[in-house]
């Protein structure tokens, strides 16, 4: 329990709670969805930052810092859809973030088993994705950005599967070899 009540971690948890906040923000116009995204995406770097200098770096929030990040780009990327009715991008949206979800649960245990951890790539266009979607709540909105941020999402995914297939390859011409 220790490890689950650290600075860095609730600042995880508080992004998970504005994220249905945010959600309703966006569907119903408020003007001050802007600042509420704009704190929400800070807790990101903040508690990465906190967990590093109070070393306060746990298992608990190697999980819940992706998962925090997750769900907050879903409830924003699903309010932006319903608010501007991109109805064809919402859809699109739904099924990847189902298949996205699905396979991050599958798999990360069996990434991180063989060496597999979130590198910079994926750091940078997480990073990269939080200001397109600060800028969308800003009113900046286009189907562009949504392809960008689509582009920005899929980027380190596949870069985590190429590394995944290399080492698994690596390992079964190893077991053949044996």
């Amino acid at each position: 329990m220790k490890e689950m009540l650290t600075v860095p971690n609730l600042l995880g948890f508080a992004r998970i709670l504005l994220a249905p906040v945010i959600f309703w923000m966006l569907i119903t116009g408020n003007d001050a969805t802007f600042y509420v995204m704009g704190a929400a995406l800070f807790t990101d770097l903040l508690d990465g930052l906190l967990a590093r200098l109070l070393h306060q770096i746990t298992n608990f929030g190697r999980i819940l810092d992706p998962i925090a990040d997750r769900i907050l780009f879903t409830f924003a990327l699903l309010g932006l859809c319903i608010r501007y009715n991109y109805t064809a991008w919402l859809l699109f949206f739904s099924i990847i973030i189902v298949l996205y979800t699905t396979v991050y649960i599958v798999v990360r245990k069996d990434l991180q088993h063989y060496g597999v951890h979130p590198n910079m790539l994926g750091k940078v266009c997480v990073f990269l994705n939080s200001f397109v979607l600060w800028a969308m709540t800003w009113g900046v909105s286009s189907q562009w950005l949504l392809a960008l941020f689509t582009l920005l999402l899929l980027i380190p995914q596949f870069n985590y599967l190429f590394i995944y297939l290399k080492i698994r390859r690596n390992i079964n011409i190893r077991k053949k070899a044996d």
